[in-house]
């Protein structure tokens, strides 16, 4: 009998063992540490999203864009071998819970945010500690800069607290004082015969925004393959015209004050691909370079 239990007793603590290794591992797995080059790139990915209606009413993207941000990425990071699961993923999970906890204080009574140093300030100190108290995870962002709150700011969403699309501090002034004009001209067009009508509408209101929802999600499939077609003949074109003259694209490289064997290796890489020649193009000059900076990495 001991001796049975001493083998289950082995055999349990090596179960919990492996265990521990494994969300180890995972862990590990799914902190990478990001360059400023992949976090921009990540940026420029969302934007595009976001003006291409990929983004759903709550704020979160819809499903299976994560995959599609993993392609995109491959395209302007290649050889950084991000994955939608788990690198994006917890990527953009952490830049919105630290949205969420800044834009709660800009809401604050006390609070203000500091354009110039792109931080939180805070009117006393019994206001911060009243505040850390109720709120665990503020802890540690008052004066700590966070430069890209704007940019997060264009892409989560809607507003924590009413529904509005998210706002920079700057905004924030002229959209209470519009809000204000807003509620008193409702108070003053509300009547018994409109209310009245509200509620006979209510079912019909409810069918057409199903109906609407379904319009916005094929036109957005639509806008995707509209996309899709319009790189698939990109990179047709680029075929058919494999011989082109890219001198231009050569002597921007020399501008760039890489040294000659550098610069035949980048031109190699970039006409070898059509979709680099249109990144390539489609880029501003400090991040081209950066870009051209990678390619040539990714290649030794």
């Amino acid at each position: 009998m001991l001796l049975s239990a001493l083998v289950w007793l082995l055999v349990i603590i090596g179960m919990e063992n492996e265990d521990m290794n494994s969300k180890q591992a995972k862990t590990a797995e799914t902190r990478r540490k990001w360059t400023n080059f992949e976090e921009d790139a990540l940026f420029f990915v969302l934007n595009d999203f976001v003006s291409r209606g990929l983004r759903c009413e709550t704020g979160s993207f819809k499903s299976g864009t994560l995959l599609q941000m993993e392609k995109s990425l491959e395209l302007l990071c290649p050889g950084s071998n991000l994955k939608a699961y788990p690198h994006i993923e917890s990527k953009l999970k952490k830049w919105k819970q630290n949205f969420s906890i800044v834009y709660d204080m800009t809401n604050t009574s006390g609070f203000a945010w500091n354009d110039a140093k792109k931080c939180i300030e805070v009117d006393s100190n019994d206001a911060w500690d009243m505040y850390v108290q109720h709120n665990k995870n503020a802890k540690g962002w008052r004066n700590k800069s966070f430069p890209i709150y704007d940019r997060l700011a264009l892409i989560f969403g809607k507003d924590r607290a009413n529904g509005r699309g998210a706002e920079t501090p700057a905004d924030m002034a002229e959209s209470q004082s519009m809000n204000d004009i807003n509620s008193e001209q409702m108070v003053n067009d509300v009547s018994p015969v409109s209310l009245n009508q509200e509620s006979s509408q209510t079912e019909g209101s409810r069918k057409r925004k199903r109906v609407d929802e379904t319009d916005k999600l094929v036109g957005a499939l639509e806008k995707v393959f509209e996309e899709s077609g319009k790189r698939m003949q990109m990179v047709t074109e680029a075929i058919l015209k494999g011989n082109e003259d890219r001198s231009d694209i050569a002597k921007e490289l020399k501008n760039m004050g890489l040294s000659v064997d550098d610069q035949i290796v980048a031109l190699g890489i970039i006409l070898e691909r059509p979709q680099n020649i249109s990144i390539f193009k489609s880029l501003d000059d400090d991040v081209r370079r950066v870009y051209v900076q990678n390619l040539l990495m990714s290649n030794r």
